[in-house]
């Protein structure tokens, strides 16, 4: 294919992008990989845009939807890890279903469904990192560069149209700009899709029901440190998917209005949700 060459140049481009926003100073707190051959039952994924400065890397297929992921050697009796997840491509959603960072191995359980709940195999990106990590890369970095992918791997017309822009909207809702002109909207319960020529399709997936009363957030412990400093991850992830739209961050914000601190991080969540599906 005629943009094969040019394509791999933006590649490795990509490569030396993501080093070089990932000194090794902050990769020994930090490793990622980019999951992306979902049918296959074990291999190790992609060096060009996977890390693990500890050890090597692990992606086990153990169901349809159901993954595990293995950072070697970077586990570590230390508290405050924290893992991100995000379903890459496609309309799945991924989600961390649990995790261990004690030694050897970093151990990341990963579910990934489709909008009706059924589980459905996917590729996906991982970022699993410890606190403190220093100056450099933020939270969520992953996320905001991995989505470039898509763009960088289109070859032609015959390649899915792939999201270009996204951001959050005055109403809260989510709006993802894709390469071909279509427009969709998620909020509550559904979406809302423009296509290039007019067209308008509204599509509902699920009924919201209303959350349980969470427990007050505690209050001078590890505990309280630990999550505040998860929300606050969160919103830099919303930030880097974004690409940085200080007015799209600021109108989550004002729609947040949520003082629980539990109740903070699962919004954040589902908004980082919409923002990857």
């Amino acid at each position: 294919m005629k943009n094969s060459g040019r394509i791999r140049k933006h590649l490795a481009a990509l490569a030396g992008s993501l080093l070089m926003l990932a000194p090794s100073a902050v990769l020994a707190d930090r490793a990622y990989a980019w999951a992306d051959q979902p049918a296959k039952q074990d291999y190790r994924p992609n060096a060009a845009y996977s890390s693990n400065a500890a050890g090597g890397i692990i992606v086990k297929r153990q169901a349809r939807g159901r993954y595990q992921v293995l950072f070697q050697k970077f586990g570590r009796n230390q508290n405050g890890s924290h893992v991100q997840v995000g379903a890459y491509g496609g309309i799945t959603i991924c989600n961390v279903q649990n995790w261990n960072h004690l030694p050897p191995d970093f151990t990341v359980n990963i579910y990934c469904f489709n909008h009706n709940g059924q589980a459905a195999d996917s590729r996906f990106v991982v970022e699993a990192s410890f606190p403190d990590p220093g100056p450099g890369a933020s939270a969520g970095q992953l996320l905001q560069i991995m989505p470039n992918l898509q763009i960088l791997e289109q070859t032609g017309a015959s390649q899915p149209s792939q999201p270009v822009k996204r951001r959050v909207l005055d109403d809260g809702r989510v709006e993802i700009v894709y390469s071909d002109g279509t427009i969709v909207v998620r909020g509550p319960g559904g979406e809302e899709i423009t296509y290039p020529d007019g067209r308008v399709e509204v599509r509902a997936y699920f009924t919201g029901a209303p959350s349980a009363t969470p427990p007050a957030p505690p209050s001078g412990s590890d505990l309280a440190r630990f999550l505040n400093d998860h929300s606050a991850r969160l919103l830099d992830a919303i930030r880097a998917l974004v690409g940085g739209d200080a007015e799209s961050v600021d109108n989550y914000l004002a729609r947040e209005n949520e003082p629980n601190l539990y109740n903070q991080i699962r919004k954040r969540s589902l908004v980082i949700g919409e923002l990857l599906r």
